[in-house]
């Protein structure tokens, strides 16, 4: 199953599904116990047996047994090896800068502190290189469980592996005395009655139930397969949907015989399935299986349309493949996404295979997404930056299958290059910085031609590397970048090149090289007459401010934010508040300072931007601890390590003076009354502190912010939110609390709006964190 969603294990983090769950209680127990002695438990089992919804399960009911939560890494949409120890990092919140010395020793080093549990999912087609890092966590000898599902065990030591095996079924015996009540005792027949219920009104009687085990049976007790069967009960009845069925699986069998019964059995549901699609409906779900992740319509009609489904008949094909179930959909940020369970997917692919397109529907895909990432490039410096930020990280999965398509396809590689120099603010701005480094170095080495596409990507590089590593080696690719800038006679490169190493050595506290290099920048038409140049006087602004030269940092930074302004430029604005504060800080009232530095932290959070988020939290605890209450102040020190230390940021503190204030507090609380106050900071979440540090009305004892979120929800809508965090779709809340289907959208709508949530599964969050600490409204 495929997931957009990143987990951080400072809380709970489980995806919702759309698929019921029904008959695993056995199954759960098992695993809890398994998890309680083993280091390891791999849930393994065929295709569509319900393998993730075990784990899932499983993880919500042991959540309470790990002090830093559960992360949930969704591994189906990854096909590059050396990316699993990035989709877990990611997952993790391990922000870039923390992998100087690596993803691996990164995620390690994270886990190691930490009590969590890490739950991957679908690793069949990554055994080796999720297993090297499995093996890796456990020999650091972390408190870390990993709960895995795969089609077979990923072979490392200490593995305990619990078969995931198909819900049982009635024997044909038993059919003649079935009744409606023993769904208990087959949960094959309770599953199939409750989908079937919530798609078309159906109701499990004692005159139906035989032939509803029989269907069953014919299934194999598959969960997959039976809710396959169970959308059919729109249009046909059981009788029928077993009649037709049982002379698809003849067919099957006669073909071939030599498949598992159990895989025969669920190729036929599908395979059925798909002939009861439209043609057009067959072809969008052949073609949308290029998708790795979610994706919404316009890429859709921009990637599956064709002379045979023109892109106006698109969405009536989407619609359709809803109806049947072939498609799950969900609103994510006020637009409907879409995507192919993984069983699904596998078999679209292989339908597009067969028809010869593959290689043409993933060219368009490709396509699709370079233009996407020319489009963000073009328009940073504008008002739209917060929904670039959210919208590249929603694509995150496809922008690495785009890049994979290029480094894999001969003579693709400098469309590689182009494309992932043009994703420079999402690399750097959306905090993707190790990334970055990583694609760009594996396109650099394919393509060594000294052309427009490798100096670009060279600047991108260079500006990576000198946030990432040492400045040596991000000067000598900005000098490959420069050479080669100057060959291409590209000026607005040379002085982006300056630009980037201002930033480099900012970093690294080399304040006054750092103003060198941003004014040869800046003394470069090109570059200078080019929105770009919002880095440069960024670089510069801070510089200034932090040498003390007040009166030059507040004309450059209202230089800036005169700049910003005419952009739009949301990042660029924060930048040069940034630095108006840092120049003015202790010229005025402490208190101030402290609100100001709070409305920086607001507006620096929605573009995800990890550098502002640490310097703004840094400045509201050093205002709190100017007006005296050092005791406060320790403990926003406290929150603001915390989160500088899951950003990895942290080697910055000191270069903003950081240093000064904690001794400054610590010598008013004595050193032992400081790290109480501190430790009482470091224990807060991510999330929570943040929260807690905008609350400007939070008391010393306050609980954490999200603590208080609780009180704008309605008891019916915590109810609501508990059903979402357990995986129910809307139309089985409707059905679990006997309201009508659309007043249950109704109130998963209001939940996301009054939460400021976009997504289901921040509801599950939510939920879950509210259960850890017993909060109530």
């Amino acid at each position: 199953m495929r997931h957009d969603q990143k987990a951080h294990a400072t809380k709970s983090r489980l995806p919702a599904e759309a698929t019921s769950f029904v008959g695993r209680r056995r199954d759960i127990d098992e695993v809890k116990g398994l998890l309680s002695a083993a280091p390891v438990v791999t849930l393994t089992g065929p295709g569509g047996v319900g393998k993730t919804r075990l784990a899932l399960r499983a993880a919500q009911h042991v959540r309470r047994a790990f002090a830093d939560g559960v992360v949930f890494v969704d591994l189906a949409s990854v096909g590059d090896g050396p990316l699993v120890v990035y989709s877990v990092a990611g997952a993790l919140g391990i922000d870039a800068a923390r992998f100087r010395k690596g993803p691996l020793q990164a995620v390690v080093s994270h886990l190691a502190v930490r009590q969590v549990l890490v739950v991957l999912d679908n690793c069949e087609h990554l055994v080796a290189d999720c297993a090297f890092l499995v093996d890796a966590v456990l020999r650091a000898g972390t408190r870390a469980r990993v709960l895995a599902t795969s089609r077979q065990s990923l072979g490392v030591r200490g593995e305990h592996i619990h078969p995931v095996r198909p819900l049982p079924v009635p024997g044909p015996a038993a059919d003649a005395g079935l009744r409606a009540q023993d769904t208990a005792a087959y949960p094959s027949l309770a599953l199939f009655a409750e989908r079937a219920a919530a798609v078309a009104g159906f109701r499990l009687t004692d005159e139906n139930c035989a032939v509803v085990a029989q269907l069953c049976r014919q299934l194999d007790g598959l969960p997959l397969a039976i809710e396959l069967a169970a959308v059919r009960t729109r249009v046909l009845s059981v009788p029928q949907i077993l009649e037709r069925f049982d002379g698809r699986m003849r067919l099957l069998v006669t073909v071939d015989r030599q498949a598992p019964g159990r895989h025969r059995t669920l190729g036929a549901a599908v395979e059925w399935s798909h002939e009861l699609c439209s043609v057009q409906e067959r072809l969008l779900w052949a073609r949308s299986s290029v998708f790795a992740g979610w994706f919404d319509l316009d890429a859709a009609e921009g990637v599956c349309r064709g002379r045979d489904l023109p892109a106006d008949q698109v969405l009536d094909a989407l619609t359709g493949l809803v109806d049947k179930s072939v498609l799950i959909c969900e609103e994510q940020a006020g637009r409907v996404r879409y995507r192919l369970l993984e069983t699904l997917a596998q078999y679209g692919r292989e339908r597009l295979r067969a028809s010869g397109e593959l290689d043409a529907v993933a060219r368009r895909h490709r396509d699709w997404f370079a233009a996407l990432a020319r489009q963000m490039e073009a328009t940073w410096y504008g008002p739209d930056q917060p929904h670039w930020s959210r919208r590249m990280r929603a694509v995150r999965d496809d922008l690495r299958a785009a890049l994979k398509y290029c480094q894999d396809t001969p003579g693709e590689g400098q469309a590689g290059l182009a494309m992932a120099a043009s994703l420079h603010f999402y690399w750097f701005a959306c905090g993707h910085l190790s990334e970055g480094r990583l694609w760009l170095e594996r396109l650099l080495r394919l393509e060594t031609d000294p052309t427009p596409a490798r100096a670009r990507a060279l600047r991108v590089l260079g500006l990576l590397e000198g946030v990432l590593t040492d400045a040596e080696r991000a000067f000598a690719v900005l000098r490959e970048c420069e050479d080669l800038a100057r060959q291409c006679g590209n000026a607005f490169l040379i002085g982006a090149v300056d630009a980037a190493r201002a930033m480099t050595v900012v970093i690294r506290g080399r304040l006054g090289e750092a103003v060198v290099l941003a004014e040869r920048a800046l003394g470069c038409p090109e570059y200078a007459q080019h929105s770009e140049h919002c880095q440069a006087l960024s670089v510069m602004s801070i510089a200034q401010a932090l040498l003390g030269e007040r009166e030059q940092a507040v004309a450059t930074a209202e230089e800036l934010h005169r700049r910003a302004a005419k952009y739009g430029a949301q990042w660029a604005g924060c930048r040069a508040d940034v630095a108006l504060w840092l120049a003015r800080f202790g010229t005025g009232d402490a208190a101030a300072d402290g609100q100001s530095a709070r409305d920086i932290l607001r507006r620096v959070q929605d573009l995800r931007d990890g550098l502002g988020i640490s310097m703004a939290l840094a400045f509201v605890a050093w205002a709190t601890i100017a007006a005296g209450d050092h005791a406060h102040g320790a403990l926003l020190l406290g929150i603001a390590r915390r989160v500088w230390t899951h950003m990895g940021v942290q080697d910055l503190a000191s270069v903003f003076g950081n240093d000064r204030y904690e001794a400054e507090a610590r010598l008013a609380l004595g050193d032992a009354g400081y790290r109480a106050v501190e430790a009482k900071g470091l224990g807060f979440g991510v999330a929570e502190g943040i929260a807690y540090v905008l609350d400007d009305s939070a008391s010393l004892d306050g609980p954490p912010g999200p603590a208080r979120t609780r009180g704008p929800l309605t008891r019916r809508e915590r109810e609501v939110a508990q059903l979402v965090a357990a995986g129910l779709t809307n139309r089985e809340i409707a059905a679990r609390l006997v309201i009508s289907p659309r007043t249950a959208d109704g109130h998963v709508v209001h939940i996301l709006r009054k939460l400021g949530f976009s997504s289901r599964s921040q509801i599950a969050v939510w939920s879950a964190q509210q259960d850890r600490t017993g909060t109530d409204g």
